[in-house]
């Protein structure tokens, strides 16, 4: 049973979020968190990009499954905790739910660049930014 659950936020919901919510699940195993991801502009139903799904292979992760959705979606289910990639989408959260904790995912506070639409090896950077605050978000939630 899910005692926790985390919801990773972006614009798309086609890159960074299903990278976080992947790469979340990876690590964590079977600890009893949920992890879900949503889209503050989501385009609904669509599957992560191409190149989101080949950065997350590289490392394990399967995101050929994942097809975006919106936060009013993601509303149905009261998170535990939300963690944005930039400051807008912190901002559409906290006007969603009130009591909920909400942070941007890197805990030092800077942005996660938004790959869409670049280039491999930016995809493989975002990947490398997200995969460290997941971790360090982590081993604060299940240290």
């Amino acid at each position: 049973m899910t005692t926790r659950s985390i919801l990773f936020l972006c614009t798309g919901n086609l890159c960074r979020s299903p990278l976080a919510e992947g790469i979340a699940r990876h690590l964590a195993g079977a600890e009893l968190v949920g992890f879900s991801s949503a889209g503050t502009h989501a385009l609904v139903g669509r599957p992560a990009t191409p190149e989101a799904v080949e950065v997350a292979a590289e490392i394990g992760v399967d995101l050929r499954s994942h097809r975006a959705r919106s936060l009013e979606a993601a509303g149905a289910d009261l998170p535990t905790a939300v963690f944005g990639m930039e400051e807008f989408h912190l901002e559409a959260a906290r006007r969603r739910w009130a009591d909920v904790p909400v942070e941007m995912l890197d805990p030092s506070g800077h942005p996660i660049a938004d790959p869409y639409g670049r280039p491999l090896t930016d995809y493989r950077q975002t990947r490398g930014a997200i995969e460290a605050a997941v971790r360090l978000r982590l081993d604060e939630w299940l240290g």
